[in-house]
């Protein structure tokens, strides 16, 4: 057999055992559910902490109701759709614009995203959230990561400022769990 024959029976062969790559990276992936609340930061945070080194209070999966009505929705696919939510934030979005700042703690909203993932057996797996900043925002907004490790149920909360999220600055998030990478962005009316 020549090298060349030799060369194309080895491809042939890889190819009938190897499979597709799109399906080794999409093996198992669970899918993420998603709750999104958009509330006072002080609710979110607690009065006067978040800020000047003071921690947030840790918010309780069973105690979420005084945020408000939340949304629902699931990664993927890669956009939350804010549905209700989206007229809020726009609404946010032009009275603390990036020139004009909210200074206030009551002034400014957050946002809640409770993830709920469904593995198996979560407990023990590390989660980290990359928000990801377009070039021409970043003197106004932090690229910021937050990480934590899953406990029973496989649920975490996190909590942004509300002004990210609106759909027109395409600010976009980075969620691994374990091994498995979530990009996500945020889509309105």
């Amino acid at each position: 057999m020549n090298t060349r024959k030799y060369f194309l029976h080895c491809i042939l062969v890889l190819t009938l055992i190897i499979p597709p790559i799109d399906t080794v990276f999409a093996e198992d992936k669970p899918e993420v559910k998603v709750t999104v609340y958009l509330t006072e930061e002080t609710k979110a945070c607690g009065k006067g902490r978040g800020y000047d080194d003071k921690p947030c209070k840790k918010l309780e999966f069973g105690n979420l109701d005084h945020l408000g009505e939340p949304i629902f929705s699931q990664i993927p696919p890669p956009l939350i759709d804010l549905k209700s939510l989206y007229e809020r934030i726009a609404d946010y979005h032009e009275r603390c614009s990036i020139d004009y700042p909210c200074i206030e703690a009551d002034q400014r909203l957050s946002v809640v995203l409770v993830f709920e993932f469904g593995f198996e057996n979560p407990d023990g797996i590390k989660v980290l959230l990359i928000r990801k900043v377009p070039d021409d925002l970043k003197e106004y907004f932090d690229e910021h990561r937050s990480e934590s490790i899953l406990e029973s149920g496989g649920r975490w909360i996190n909590h942004q400022r509300a002004d990210v999220f609106f759909p027109g600055y395409e600010v976009k998030w980075k969620l691994i769990a374990g091994k498995h990478p979530y990009d996500f962005g945020t889509m309105g009316k």
